[in-house]
């Protein structure tokens, strides 16, 4: 993935990882950033440390591996015999990888999904880490003013192993990291991203009452995933 315009992208709740946070602010100078390397770990990694997965391939060929899904560069990683970290190749290409905690897709222009429901209408779960840079600029007595007007045009990308933002005027910036996360359903082929209930109601206007009737008596959170997938569940039994 290149360079992307004002810095975002990539992942949210780790079932590995007990989060206390789904922000993270840190100031730093240079003129291209590791972001990286000033991340806490629970911002970059779905579990704690690599773990048993069997990779499964159309086939029906399977093979064992040990793999950790990083969120930011959005890879499921490897150690090699020498102790490198390697990215999973994907050719060829697999069909799902299963993990203990579940299980994951590759899709071609959404990344890794995991798999929630895997029915009439497919659901999957989308982790991301937005980035969000911005110049500081010193005020009267040394003051910091990140709200200073923007000097150069930053961008955030990754680029293989490496997730950088590059800072061309190389002064202090403050870089902000925040989980999001949001869902897709696959409607006839097509990946459709739903992230509330206006969206969802949207993409099945002919069910639209009994749907919105659902909702309101399950008060569905359109932030969890055991939520949407009993919202899901009941759609497939009007959609049949």
């Amino acid at each position: 993935m290149r360079a992307l315009h004002c810095l975002f992208f990539l992942l949210l709740i780790l079932p590995g990882i007990l989060v206390a946070q789904t922000r993270q602010t840190f100031r730093v100078s240079g003129s291209e950033i590791d972001v990286e390397q000033h991340a806490e770990p629970a911002f970059l990694y779905l579990h704690e440390d690599f773990v048993p997965a069997l990779i499964v391939f159309p086939d029906g060929r399977e093979q064992e591996a040990e793999l950790r899904y990083h969120i930011m560069l959005d890879e499921m990683q490897f150690l090699s015999r020498r102790g490198e970290v390697q990215n999973l190749s994907r050719r060829p290409p697999f069909q799902r990888i299963e993990m203990e905690s579940g299980n994951f897709v590759y899709h071609h222009e959404e990344g890794y999904l995991e798999v929630l429901h895997d029915g009439q209408v497919p659901l999957y779960h989308k982790r991301a880490v937005r980035v969000n840079a911005q110049p500081i600029k010193r005020g009267a007595y040394g003051s910091a003013d990140p709200t200073a007007a923007i000097e150069s045009v930053d961008r955030f990308q990754v680029d293989g192993r490496v997730a950088t933002l590059e800072n061309p005027g190389g002064g202090e910036m403050e870089v902000t990291l925040r989980y999001v996360a949001y869902f897709f359903l696959d409607i006839e082929g097509e990946m459709t991203q739903i992230n509330n209930q206006r969206q969802f109601l949207r993409a099945f206007r002919e069910h639209r009452s009994e749907l919105r009737t659902f909702i309101g008596e399950q008060d569905t959170d359109f932030d969890a995933p055991a939520d949407m997938v009993r919202l899901v569940q009941y759609l497939e039994g009007l959609v049949r």
